[in-house]
């Protein structure tokens, strides 16, 4: 999202999204970095045959195209210390600093961006297709979790991704959208941003499929790449809004029903 008018998109839709996408693309998120966390995952990608899964204290993280934070917390809360997030909306970065601001003080754990700190924290505003210099060869794991599908050129972002990683042992996570037969709850999404944007641009996305995935990290260099899914998540709204009505059920609840799929990749040596 390299154009201005995207990011300025991206900065009025950013407390929407918070509250409407948000709680369900963290059930993707969830799924996304269980390979990160667990030996015995059901992921059987190669890409995490030199990764170590056991020190996350010392992992470092990069969280892409980072939204209003979901990922950032998540990956904290699951005990990883050295993140940093990065969107091309000031607004979302300052929100995702807020909220692990919060999260912090909630624990009371040290503040964020202090290097004394238990949890070393870094948000900045930067366009995914064109991260900072001074990232290459720094993480370990670099996660996308439905951002780089929405970049204008998702293959120089995943090539972004991949100069960020460490060489041999960094792997990548990229997560992307079934196409609409899979994902109806997808629809809420543009819904929402044509409500929030109005006549503005308009949020565009790649679609989700093994062989999509596959080709876009391929493209972009990655090694031992695999994808899983589709992987189905539900979720319930308690109180929709008139524009979500053809979700309704009768009990006034709506249940949101997506796909997605997940792409893992190594950097070579």
């Amino acid at each position: 999202m390299s154009d201005n008018g995207e990011k300025l998109s991206w900065d009025v839709f950013a407390n929407e999204y918070e509250k409407r996408v948000e709680p369900f693309t963290m059930k993707f998120a969830k799924e996304m970095m269980r390979p990160f966390v667990h030996d015995n995952s059901s992921s059987s990608s190669t890409a995490f045959d030199n990764c170590d899964r056991k020190n996350k204290q010392s992992c470092r993280l990069l969280d892409v195209g980072c939204g209003t934070g979901a990922v950032s917390l998540l990956a904290v809360s699951l005990g990883f210390r050295q993140v940093t997030a990065t969107d091309v909306s000031l607004t979302m970065v300052d929100r995702t600093r807020n909220r692990l601001n919060q999260f912090h003080n909630d624990k009371g754990e040290c503040a964020l961006d202090d290097s004394s700190s238990a949890i070393a924290f870094t948000a900045t505003a930067s366009d995914g297709q064109s991260l900072p210099a001074d990232w290459s060869n720094s993480f370990d794991v670099c996660l996308a979790n439905f951002s780089v599908i929405f970049f204008p050129d998702p293959v120089a972002g995943s090539k972004e991704m991949l100069r960020c990683l460490v060489p041999h042992s960094g792997v990548a996570a990229i997560t992307a959208w079934g196409d609409t037969t899979e994902t109806p709850a997808f629809q809420v999404f543009p819904d929402v941003a044509r409500e929030m944007l109005l006549n503005s641009n308009r949020p565009k996305r790649i679609t989700g499929s093994v062989a999509s995935l596959e080709k876009l990290m391929t493209d972009a260099g990655f090694v031992d790449v695999s994808v899983v899914g589709p992987v189905s998540h539900t979720l319930k709204v308690d109180s929709p809004e008139d524009y979500y009505d053809r979700f309704a059920k009768e009990d006034g609840s709506i249940a949101l029903n997506a796909s997605a799929y997940i792409a893992y990749g190594r950097k070579a040596a």
